[in-house]
């Protein structure tokens, strides 16, 4: 991919695998997700010992680094993300979330009918629409409400996902 003089700065880079997480620095994110605080052992190896599942690359201004990588990479799945953490999540067009999902529900005998899954940023798009119940958090993207089948009434921070499963069980 040419390098553009333009192209938005990223601020952190992580890479995942099945076992493994890395990052290009050590750094303490101000990102609620990450379990720990990023030392020199999680830093990007030369090689890896397993396949890669995905990539996130923070910036501040994700949509336009998107498009270029979207035109030098198209095989790609690409997610941005444009919440309190803005970034872009990129994986392999055969990986997502209704995936691991559905090997749980296989390994339980567990009807998809029987599937509530809960989802704010576009990277649970696939997952919303293939369970029995997708529900679009009130804090997720207006692409993810219009095809959810129901949105609750709080965002995560709310405890949405606990205030909606009460009602929807008739447990208060």
């Amino acid at each position: 991919m040419k390098r553009s003089e333009n192209r938005p700065e990223v601020s952190l880079l992580t890479v995942e695998s099945k076992d493994y997480f890395w990052v290009n620095k050590v750094a303490n994110p101000d990102i609620d997700f990450f379990p720990r605080t990023v030392t020199e052992e999680d830093l990007l190896p030369n090689s890896y010992p397993q396949e890669i599942i995905s990539v996130m690359l923070f910036s501040e201004d994700p949509d336009d680094l998107a498009k270029e990588i979207k035109t030098a990479y198209p095989n790609l799945s690409m997610h941005v993300w444009k919440g309190h953490i803005k970034g872009i999540e990129i994986l392999s067009k055969k990986v997502h979330k209704a995936d691991g999902v559905f090997y749980v529900a296989d390994q339980f005998n567990i009807s998809n009918d029987d599937i509530i899954a809960f989802g704010d940023e576009e990277n649970d798009y696939e997952m919303l629409q293939s369970v029995g119940l997708g529900v679009a958090m009130a804090n997720a993207s207006s692409h993810l409400k219009e095809i959810a089948k129901d949105v609750t009434e709080l965002t995560n921070d709310e405890d949405g996902v606990a205030r909606y499963l009460e009602d929807y069980f008739k447990l208060n």
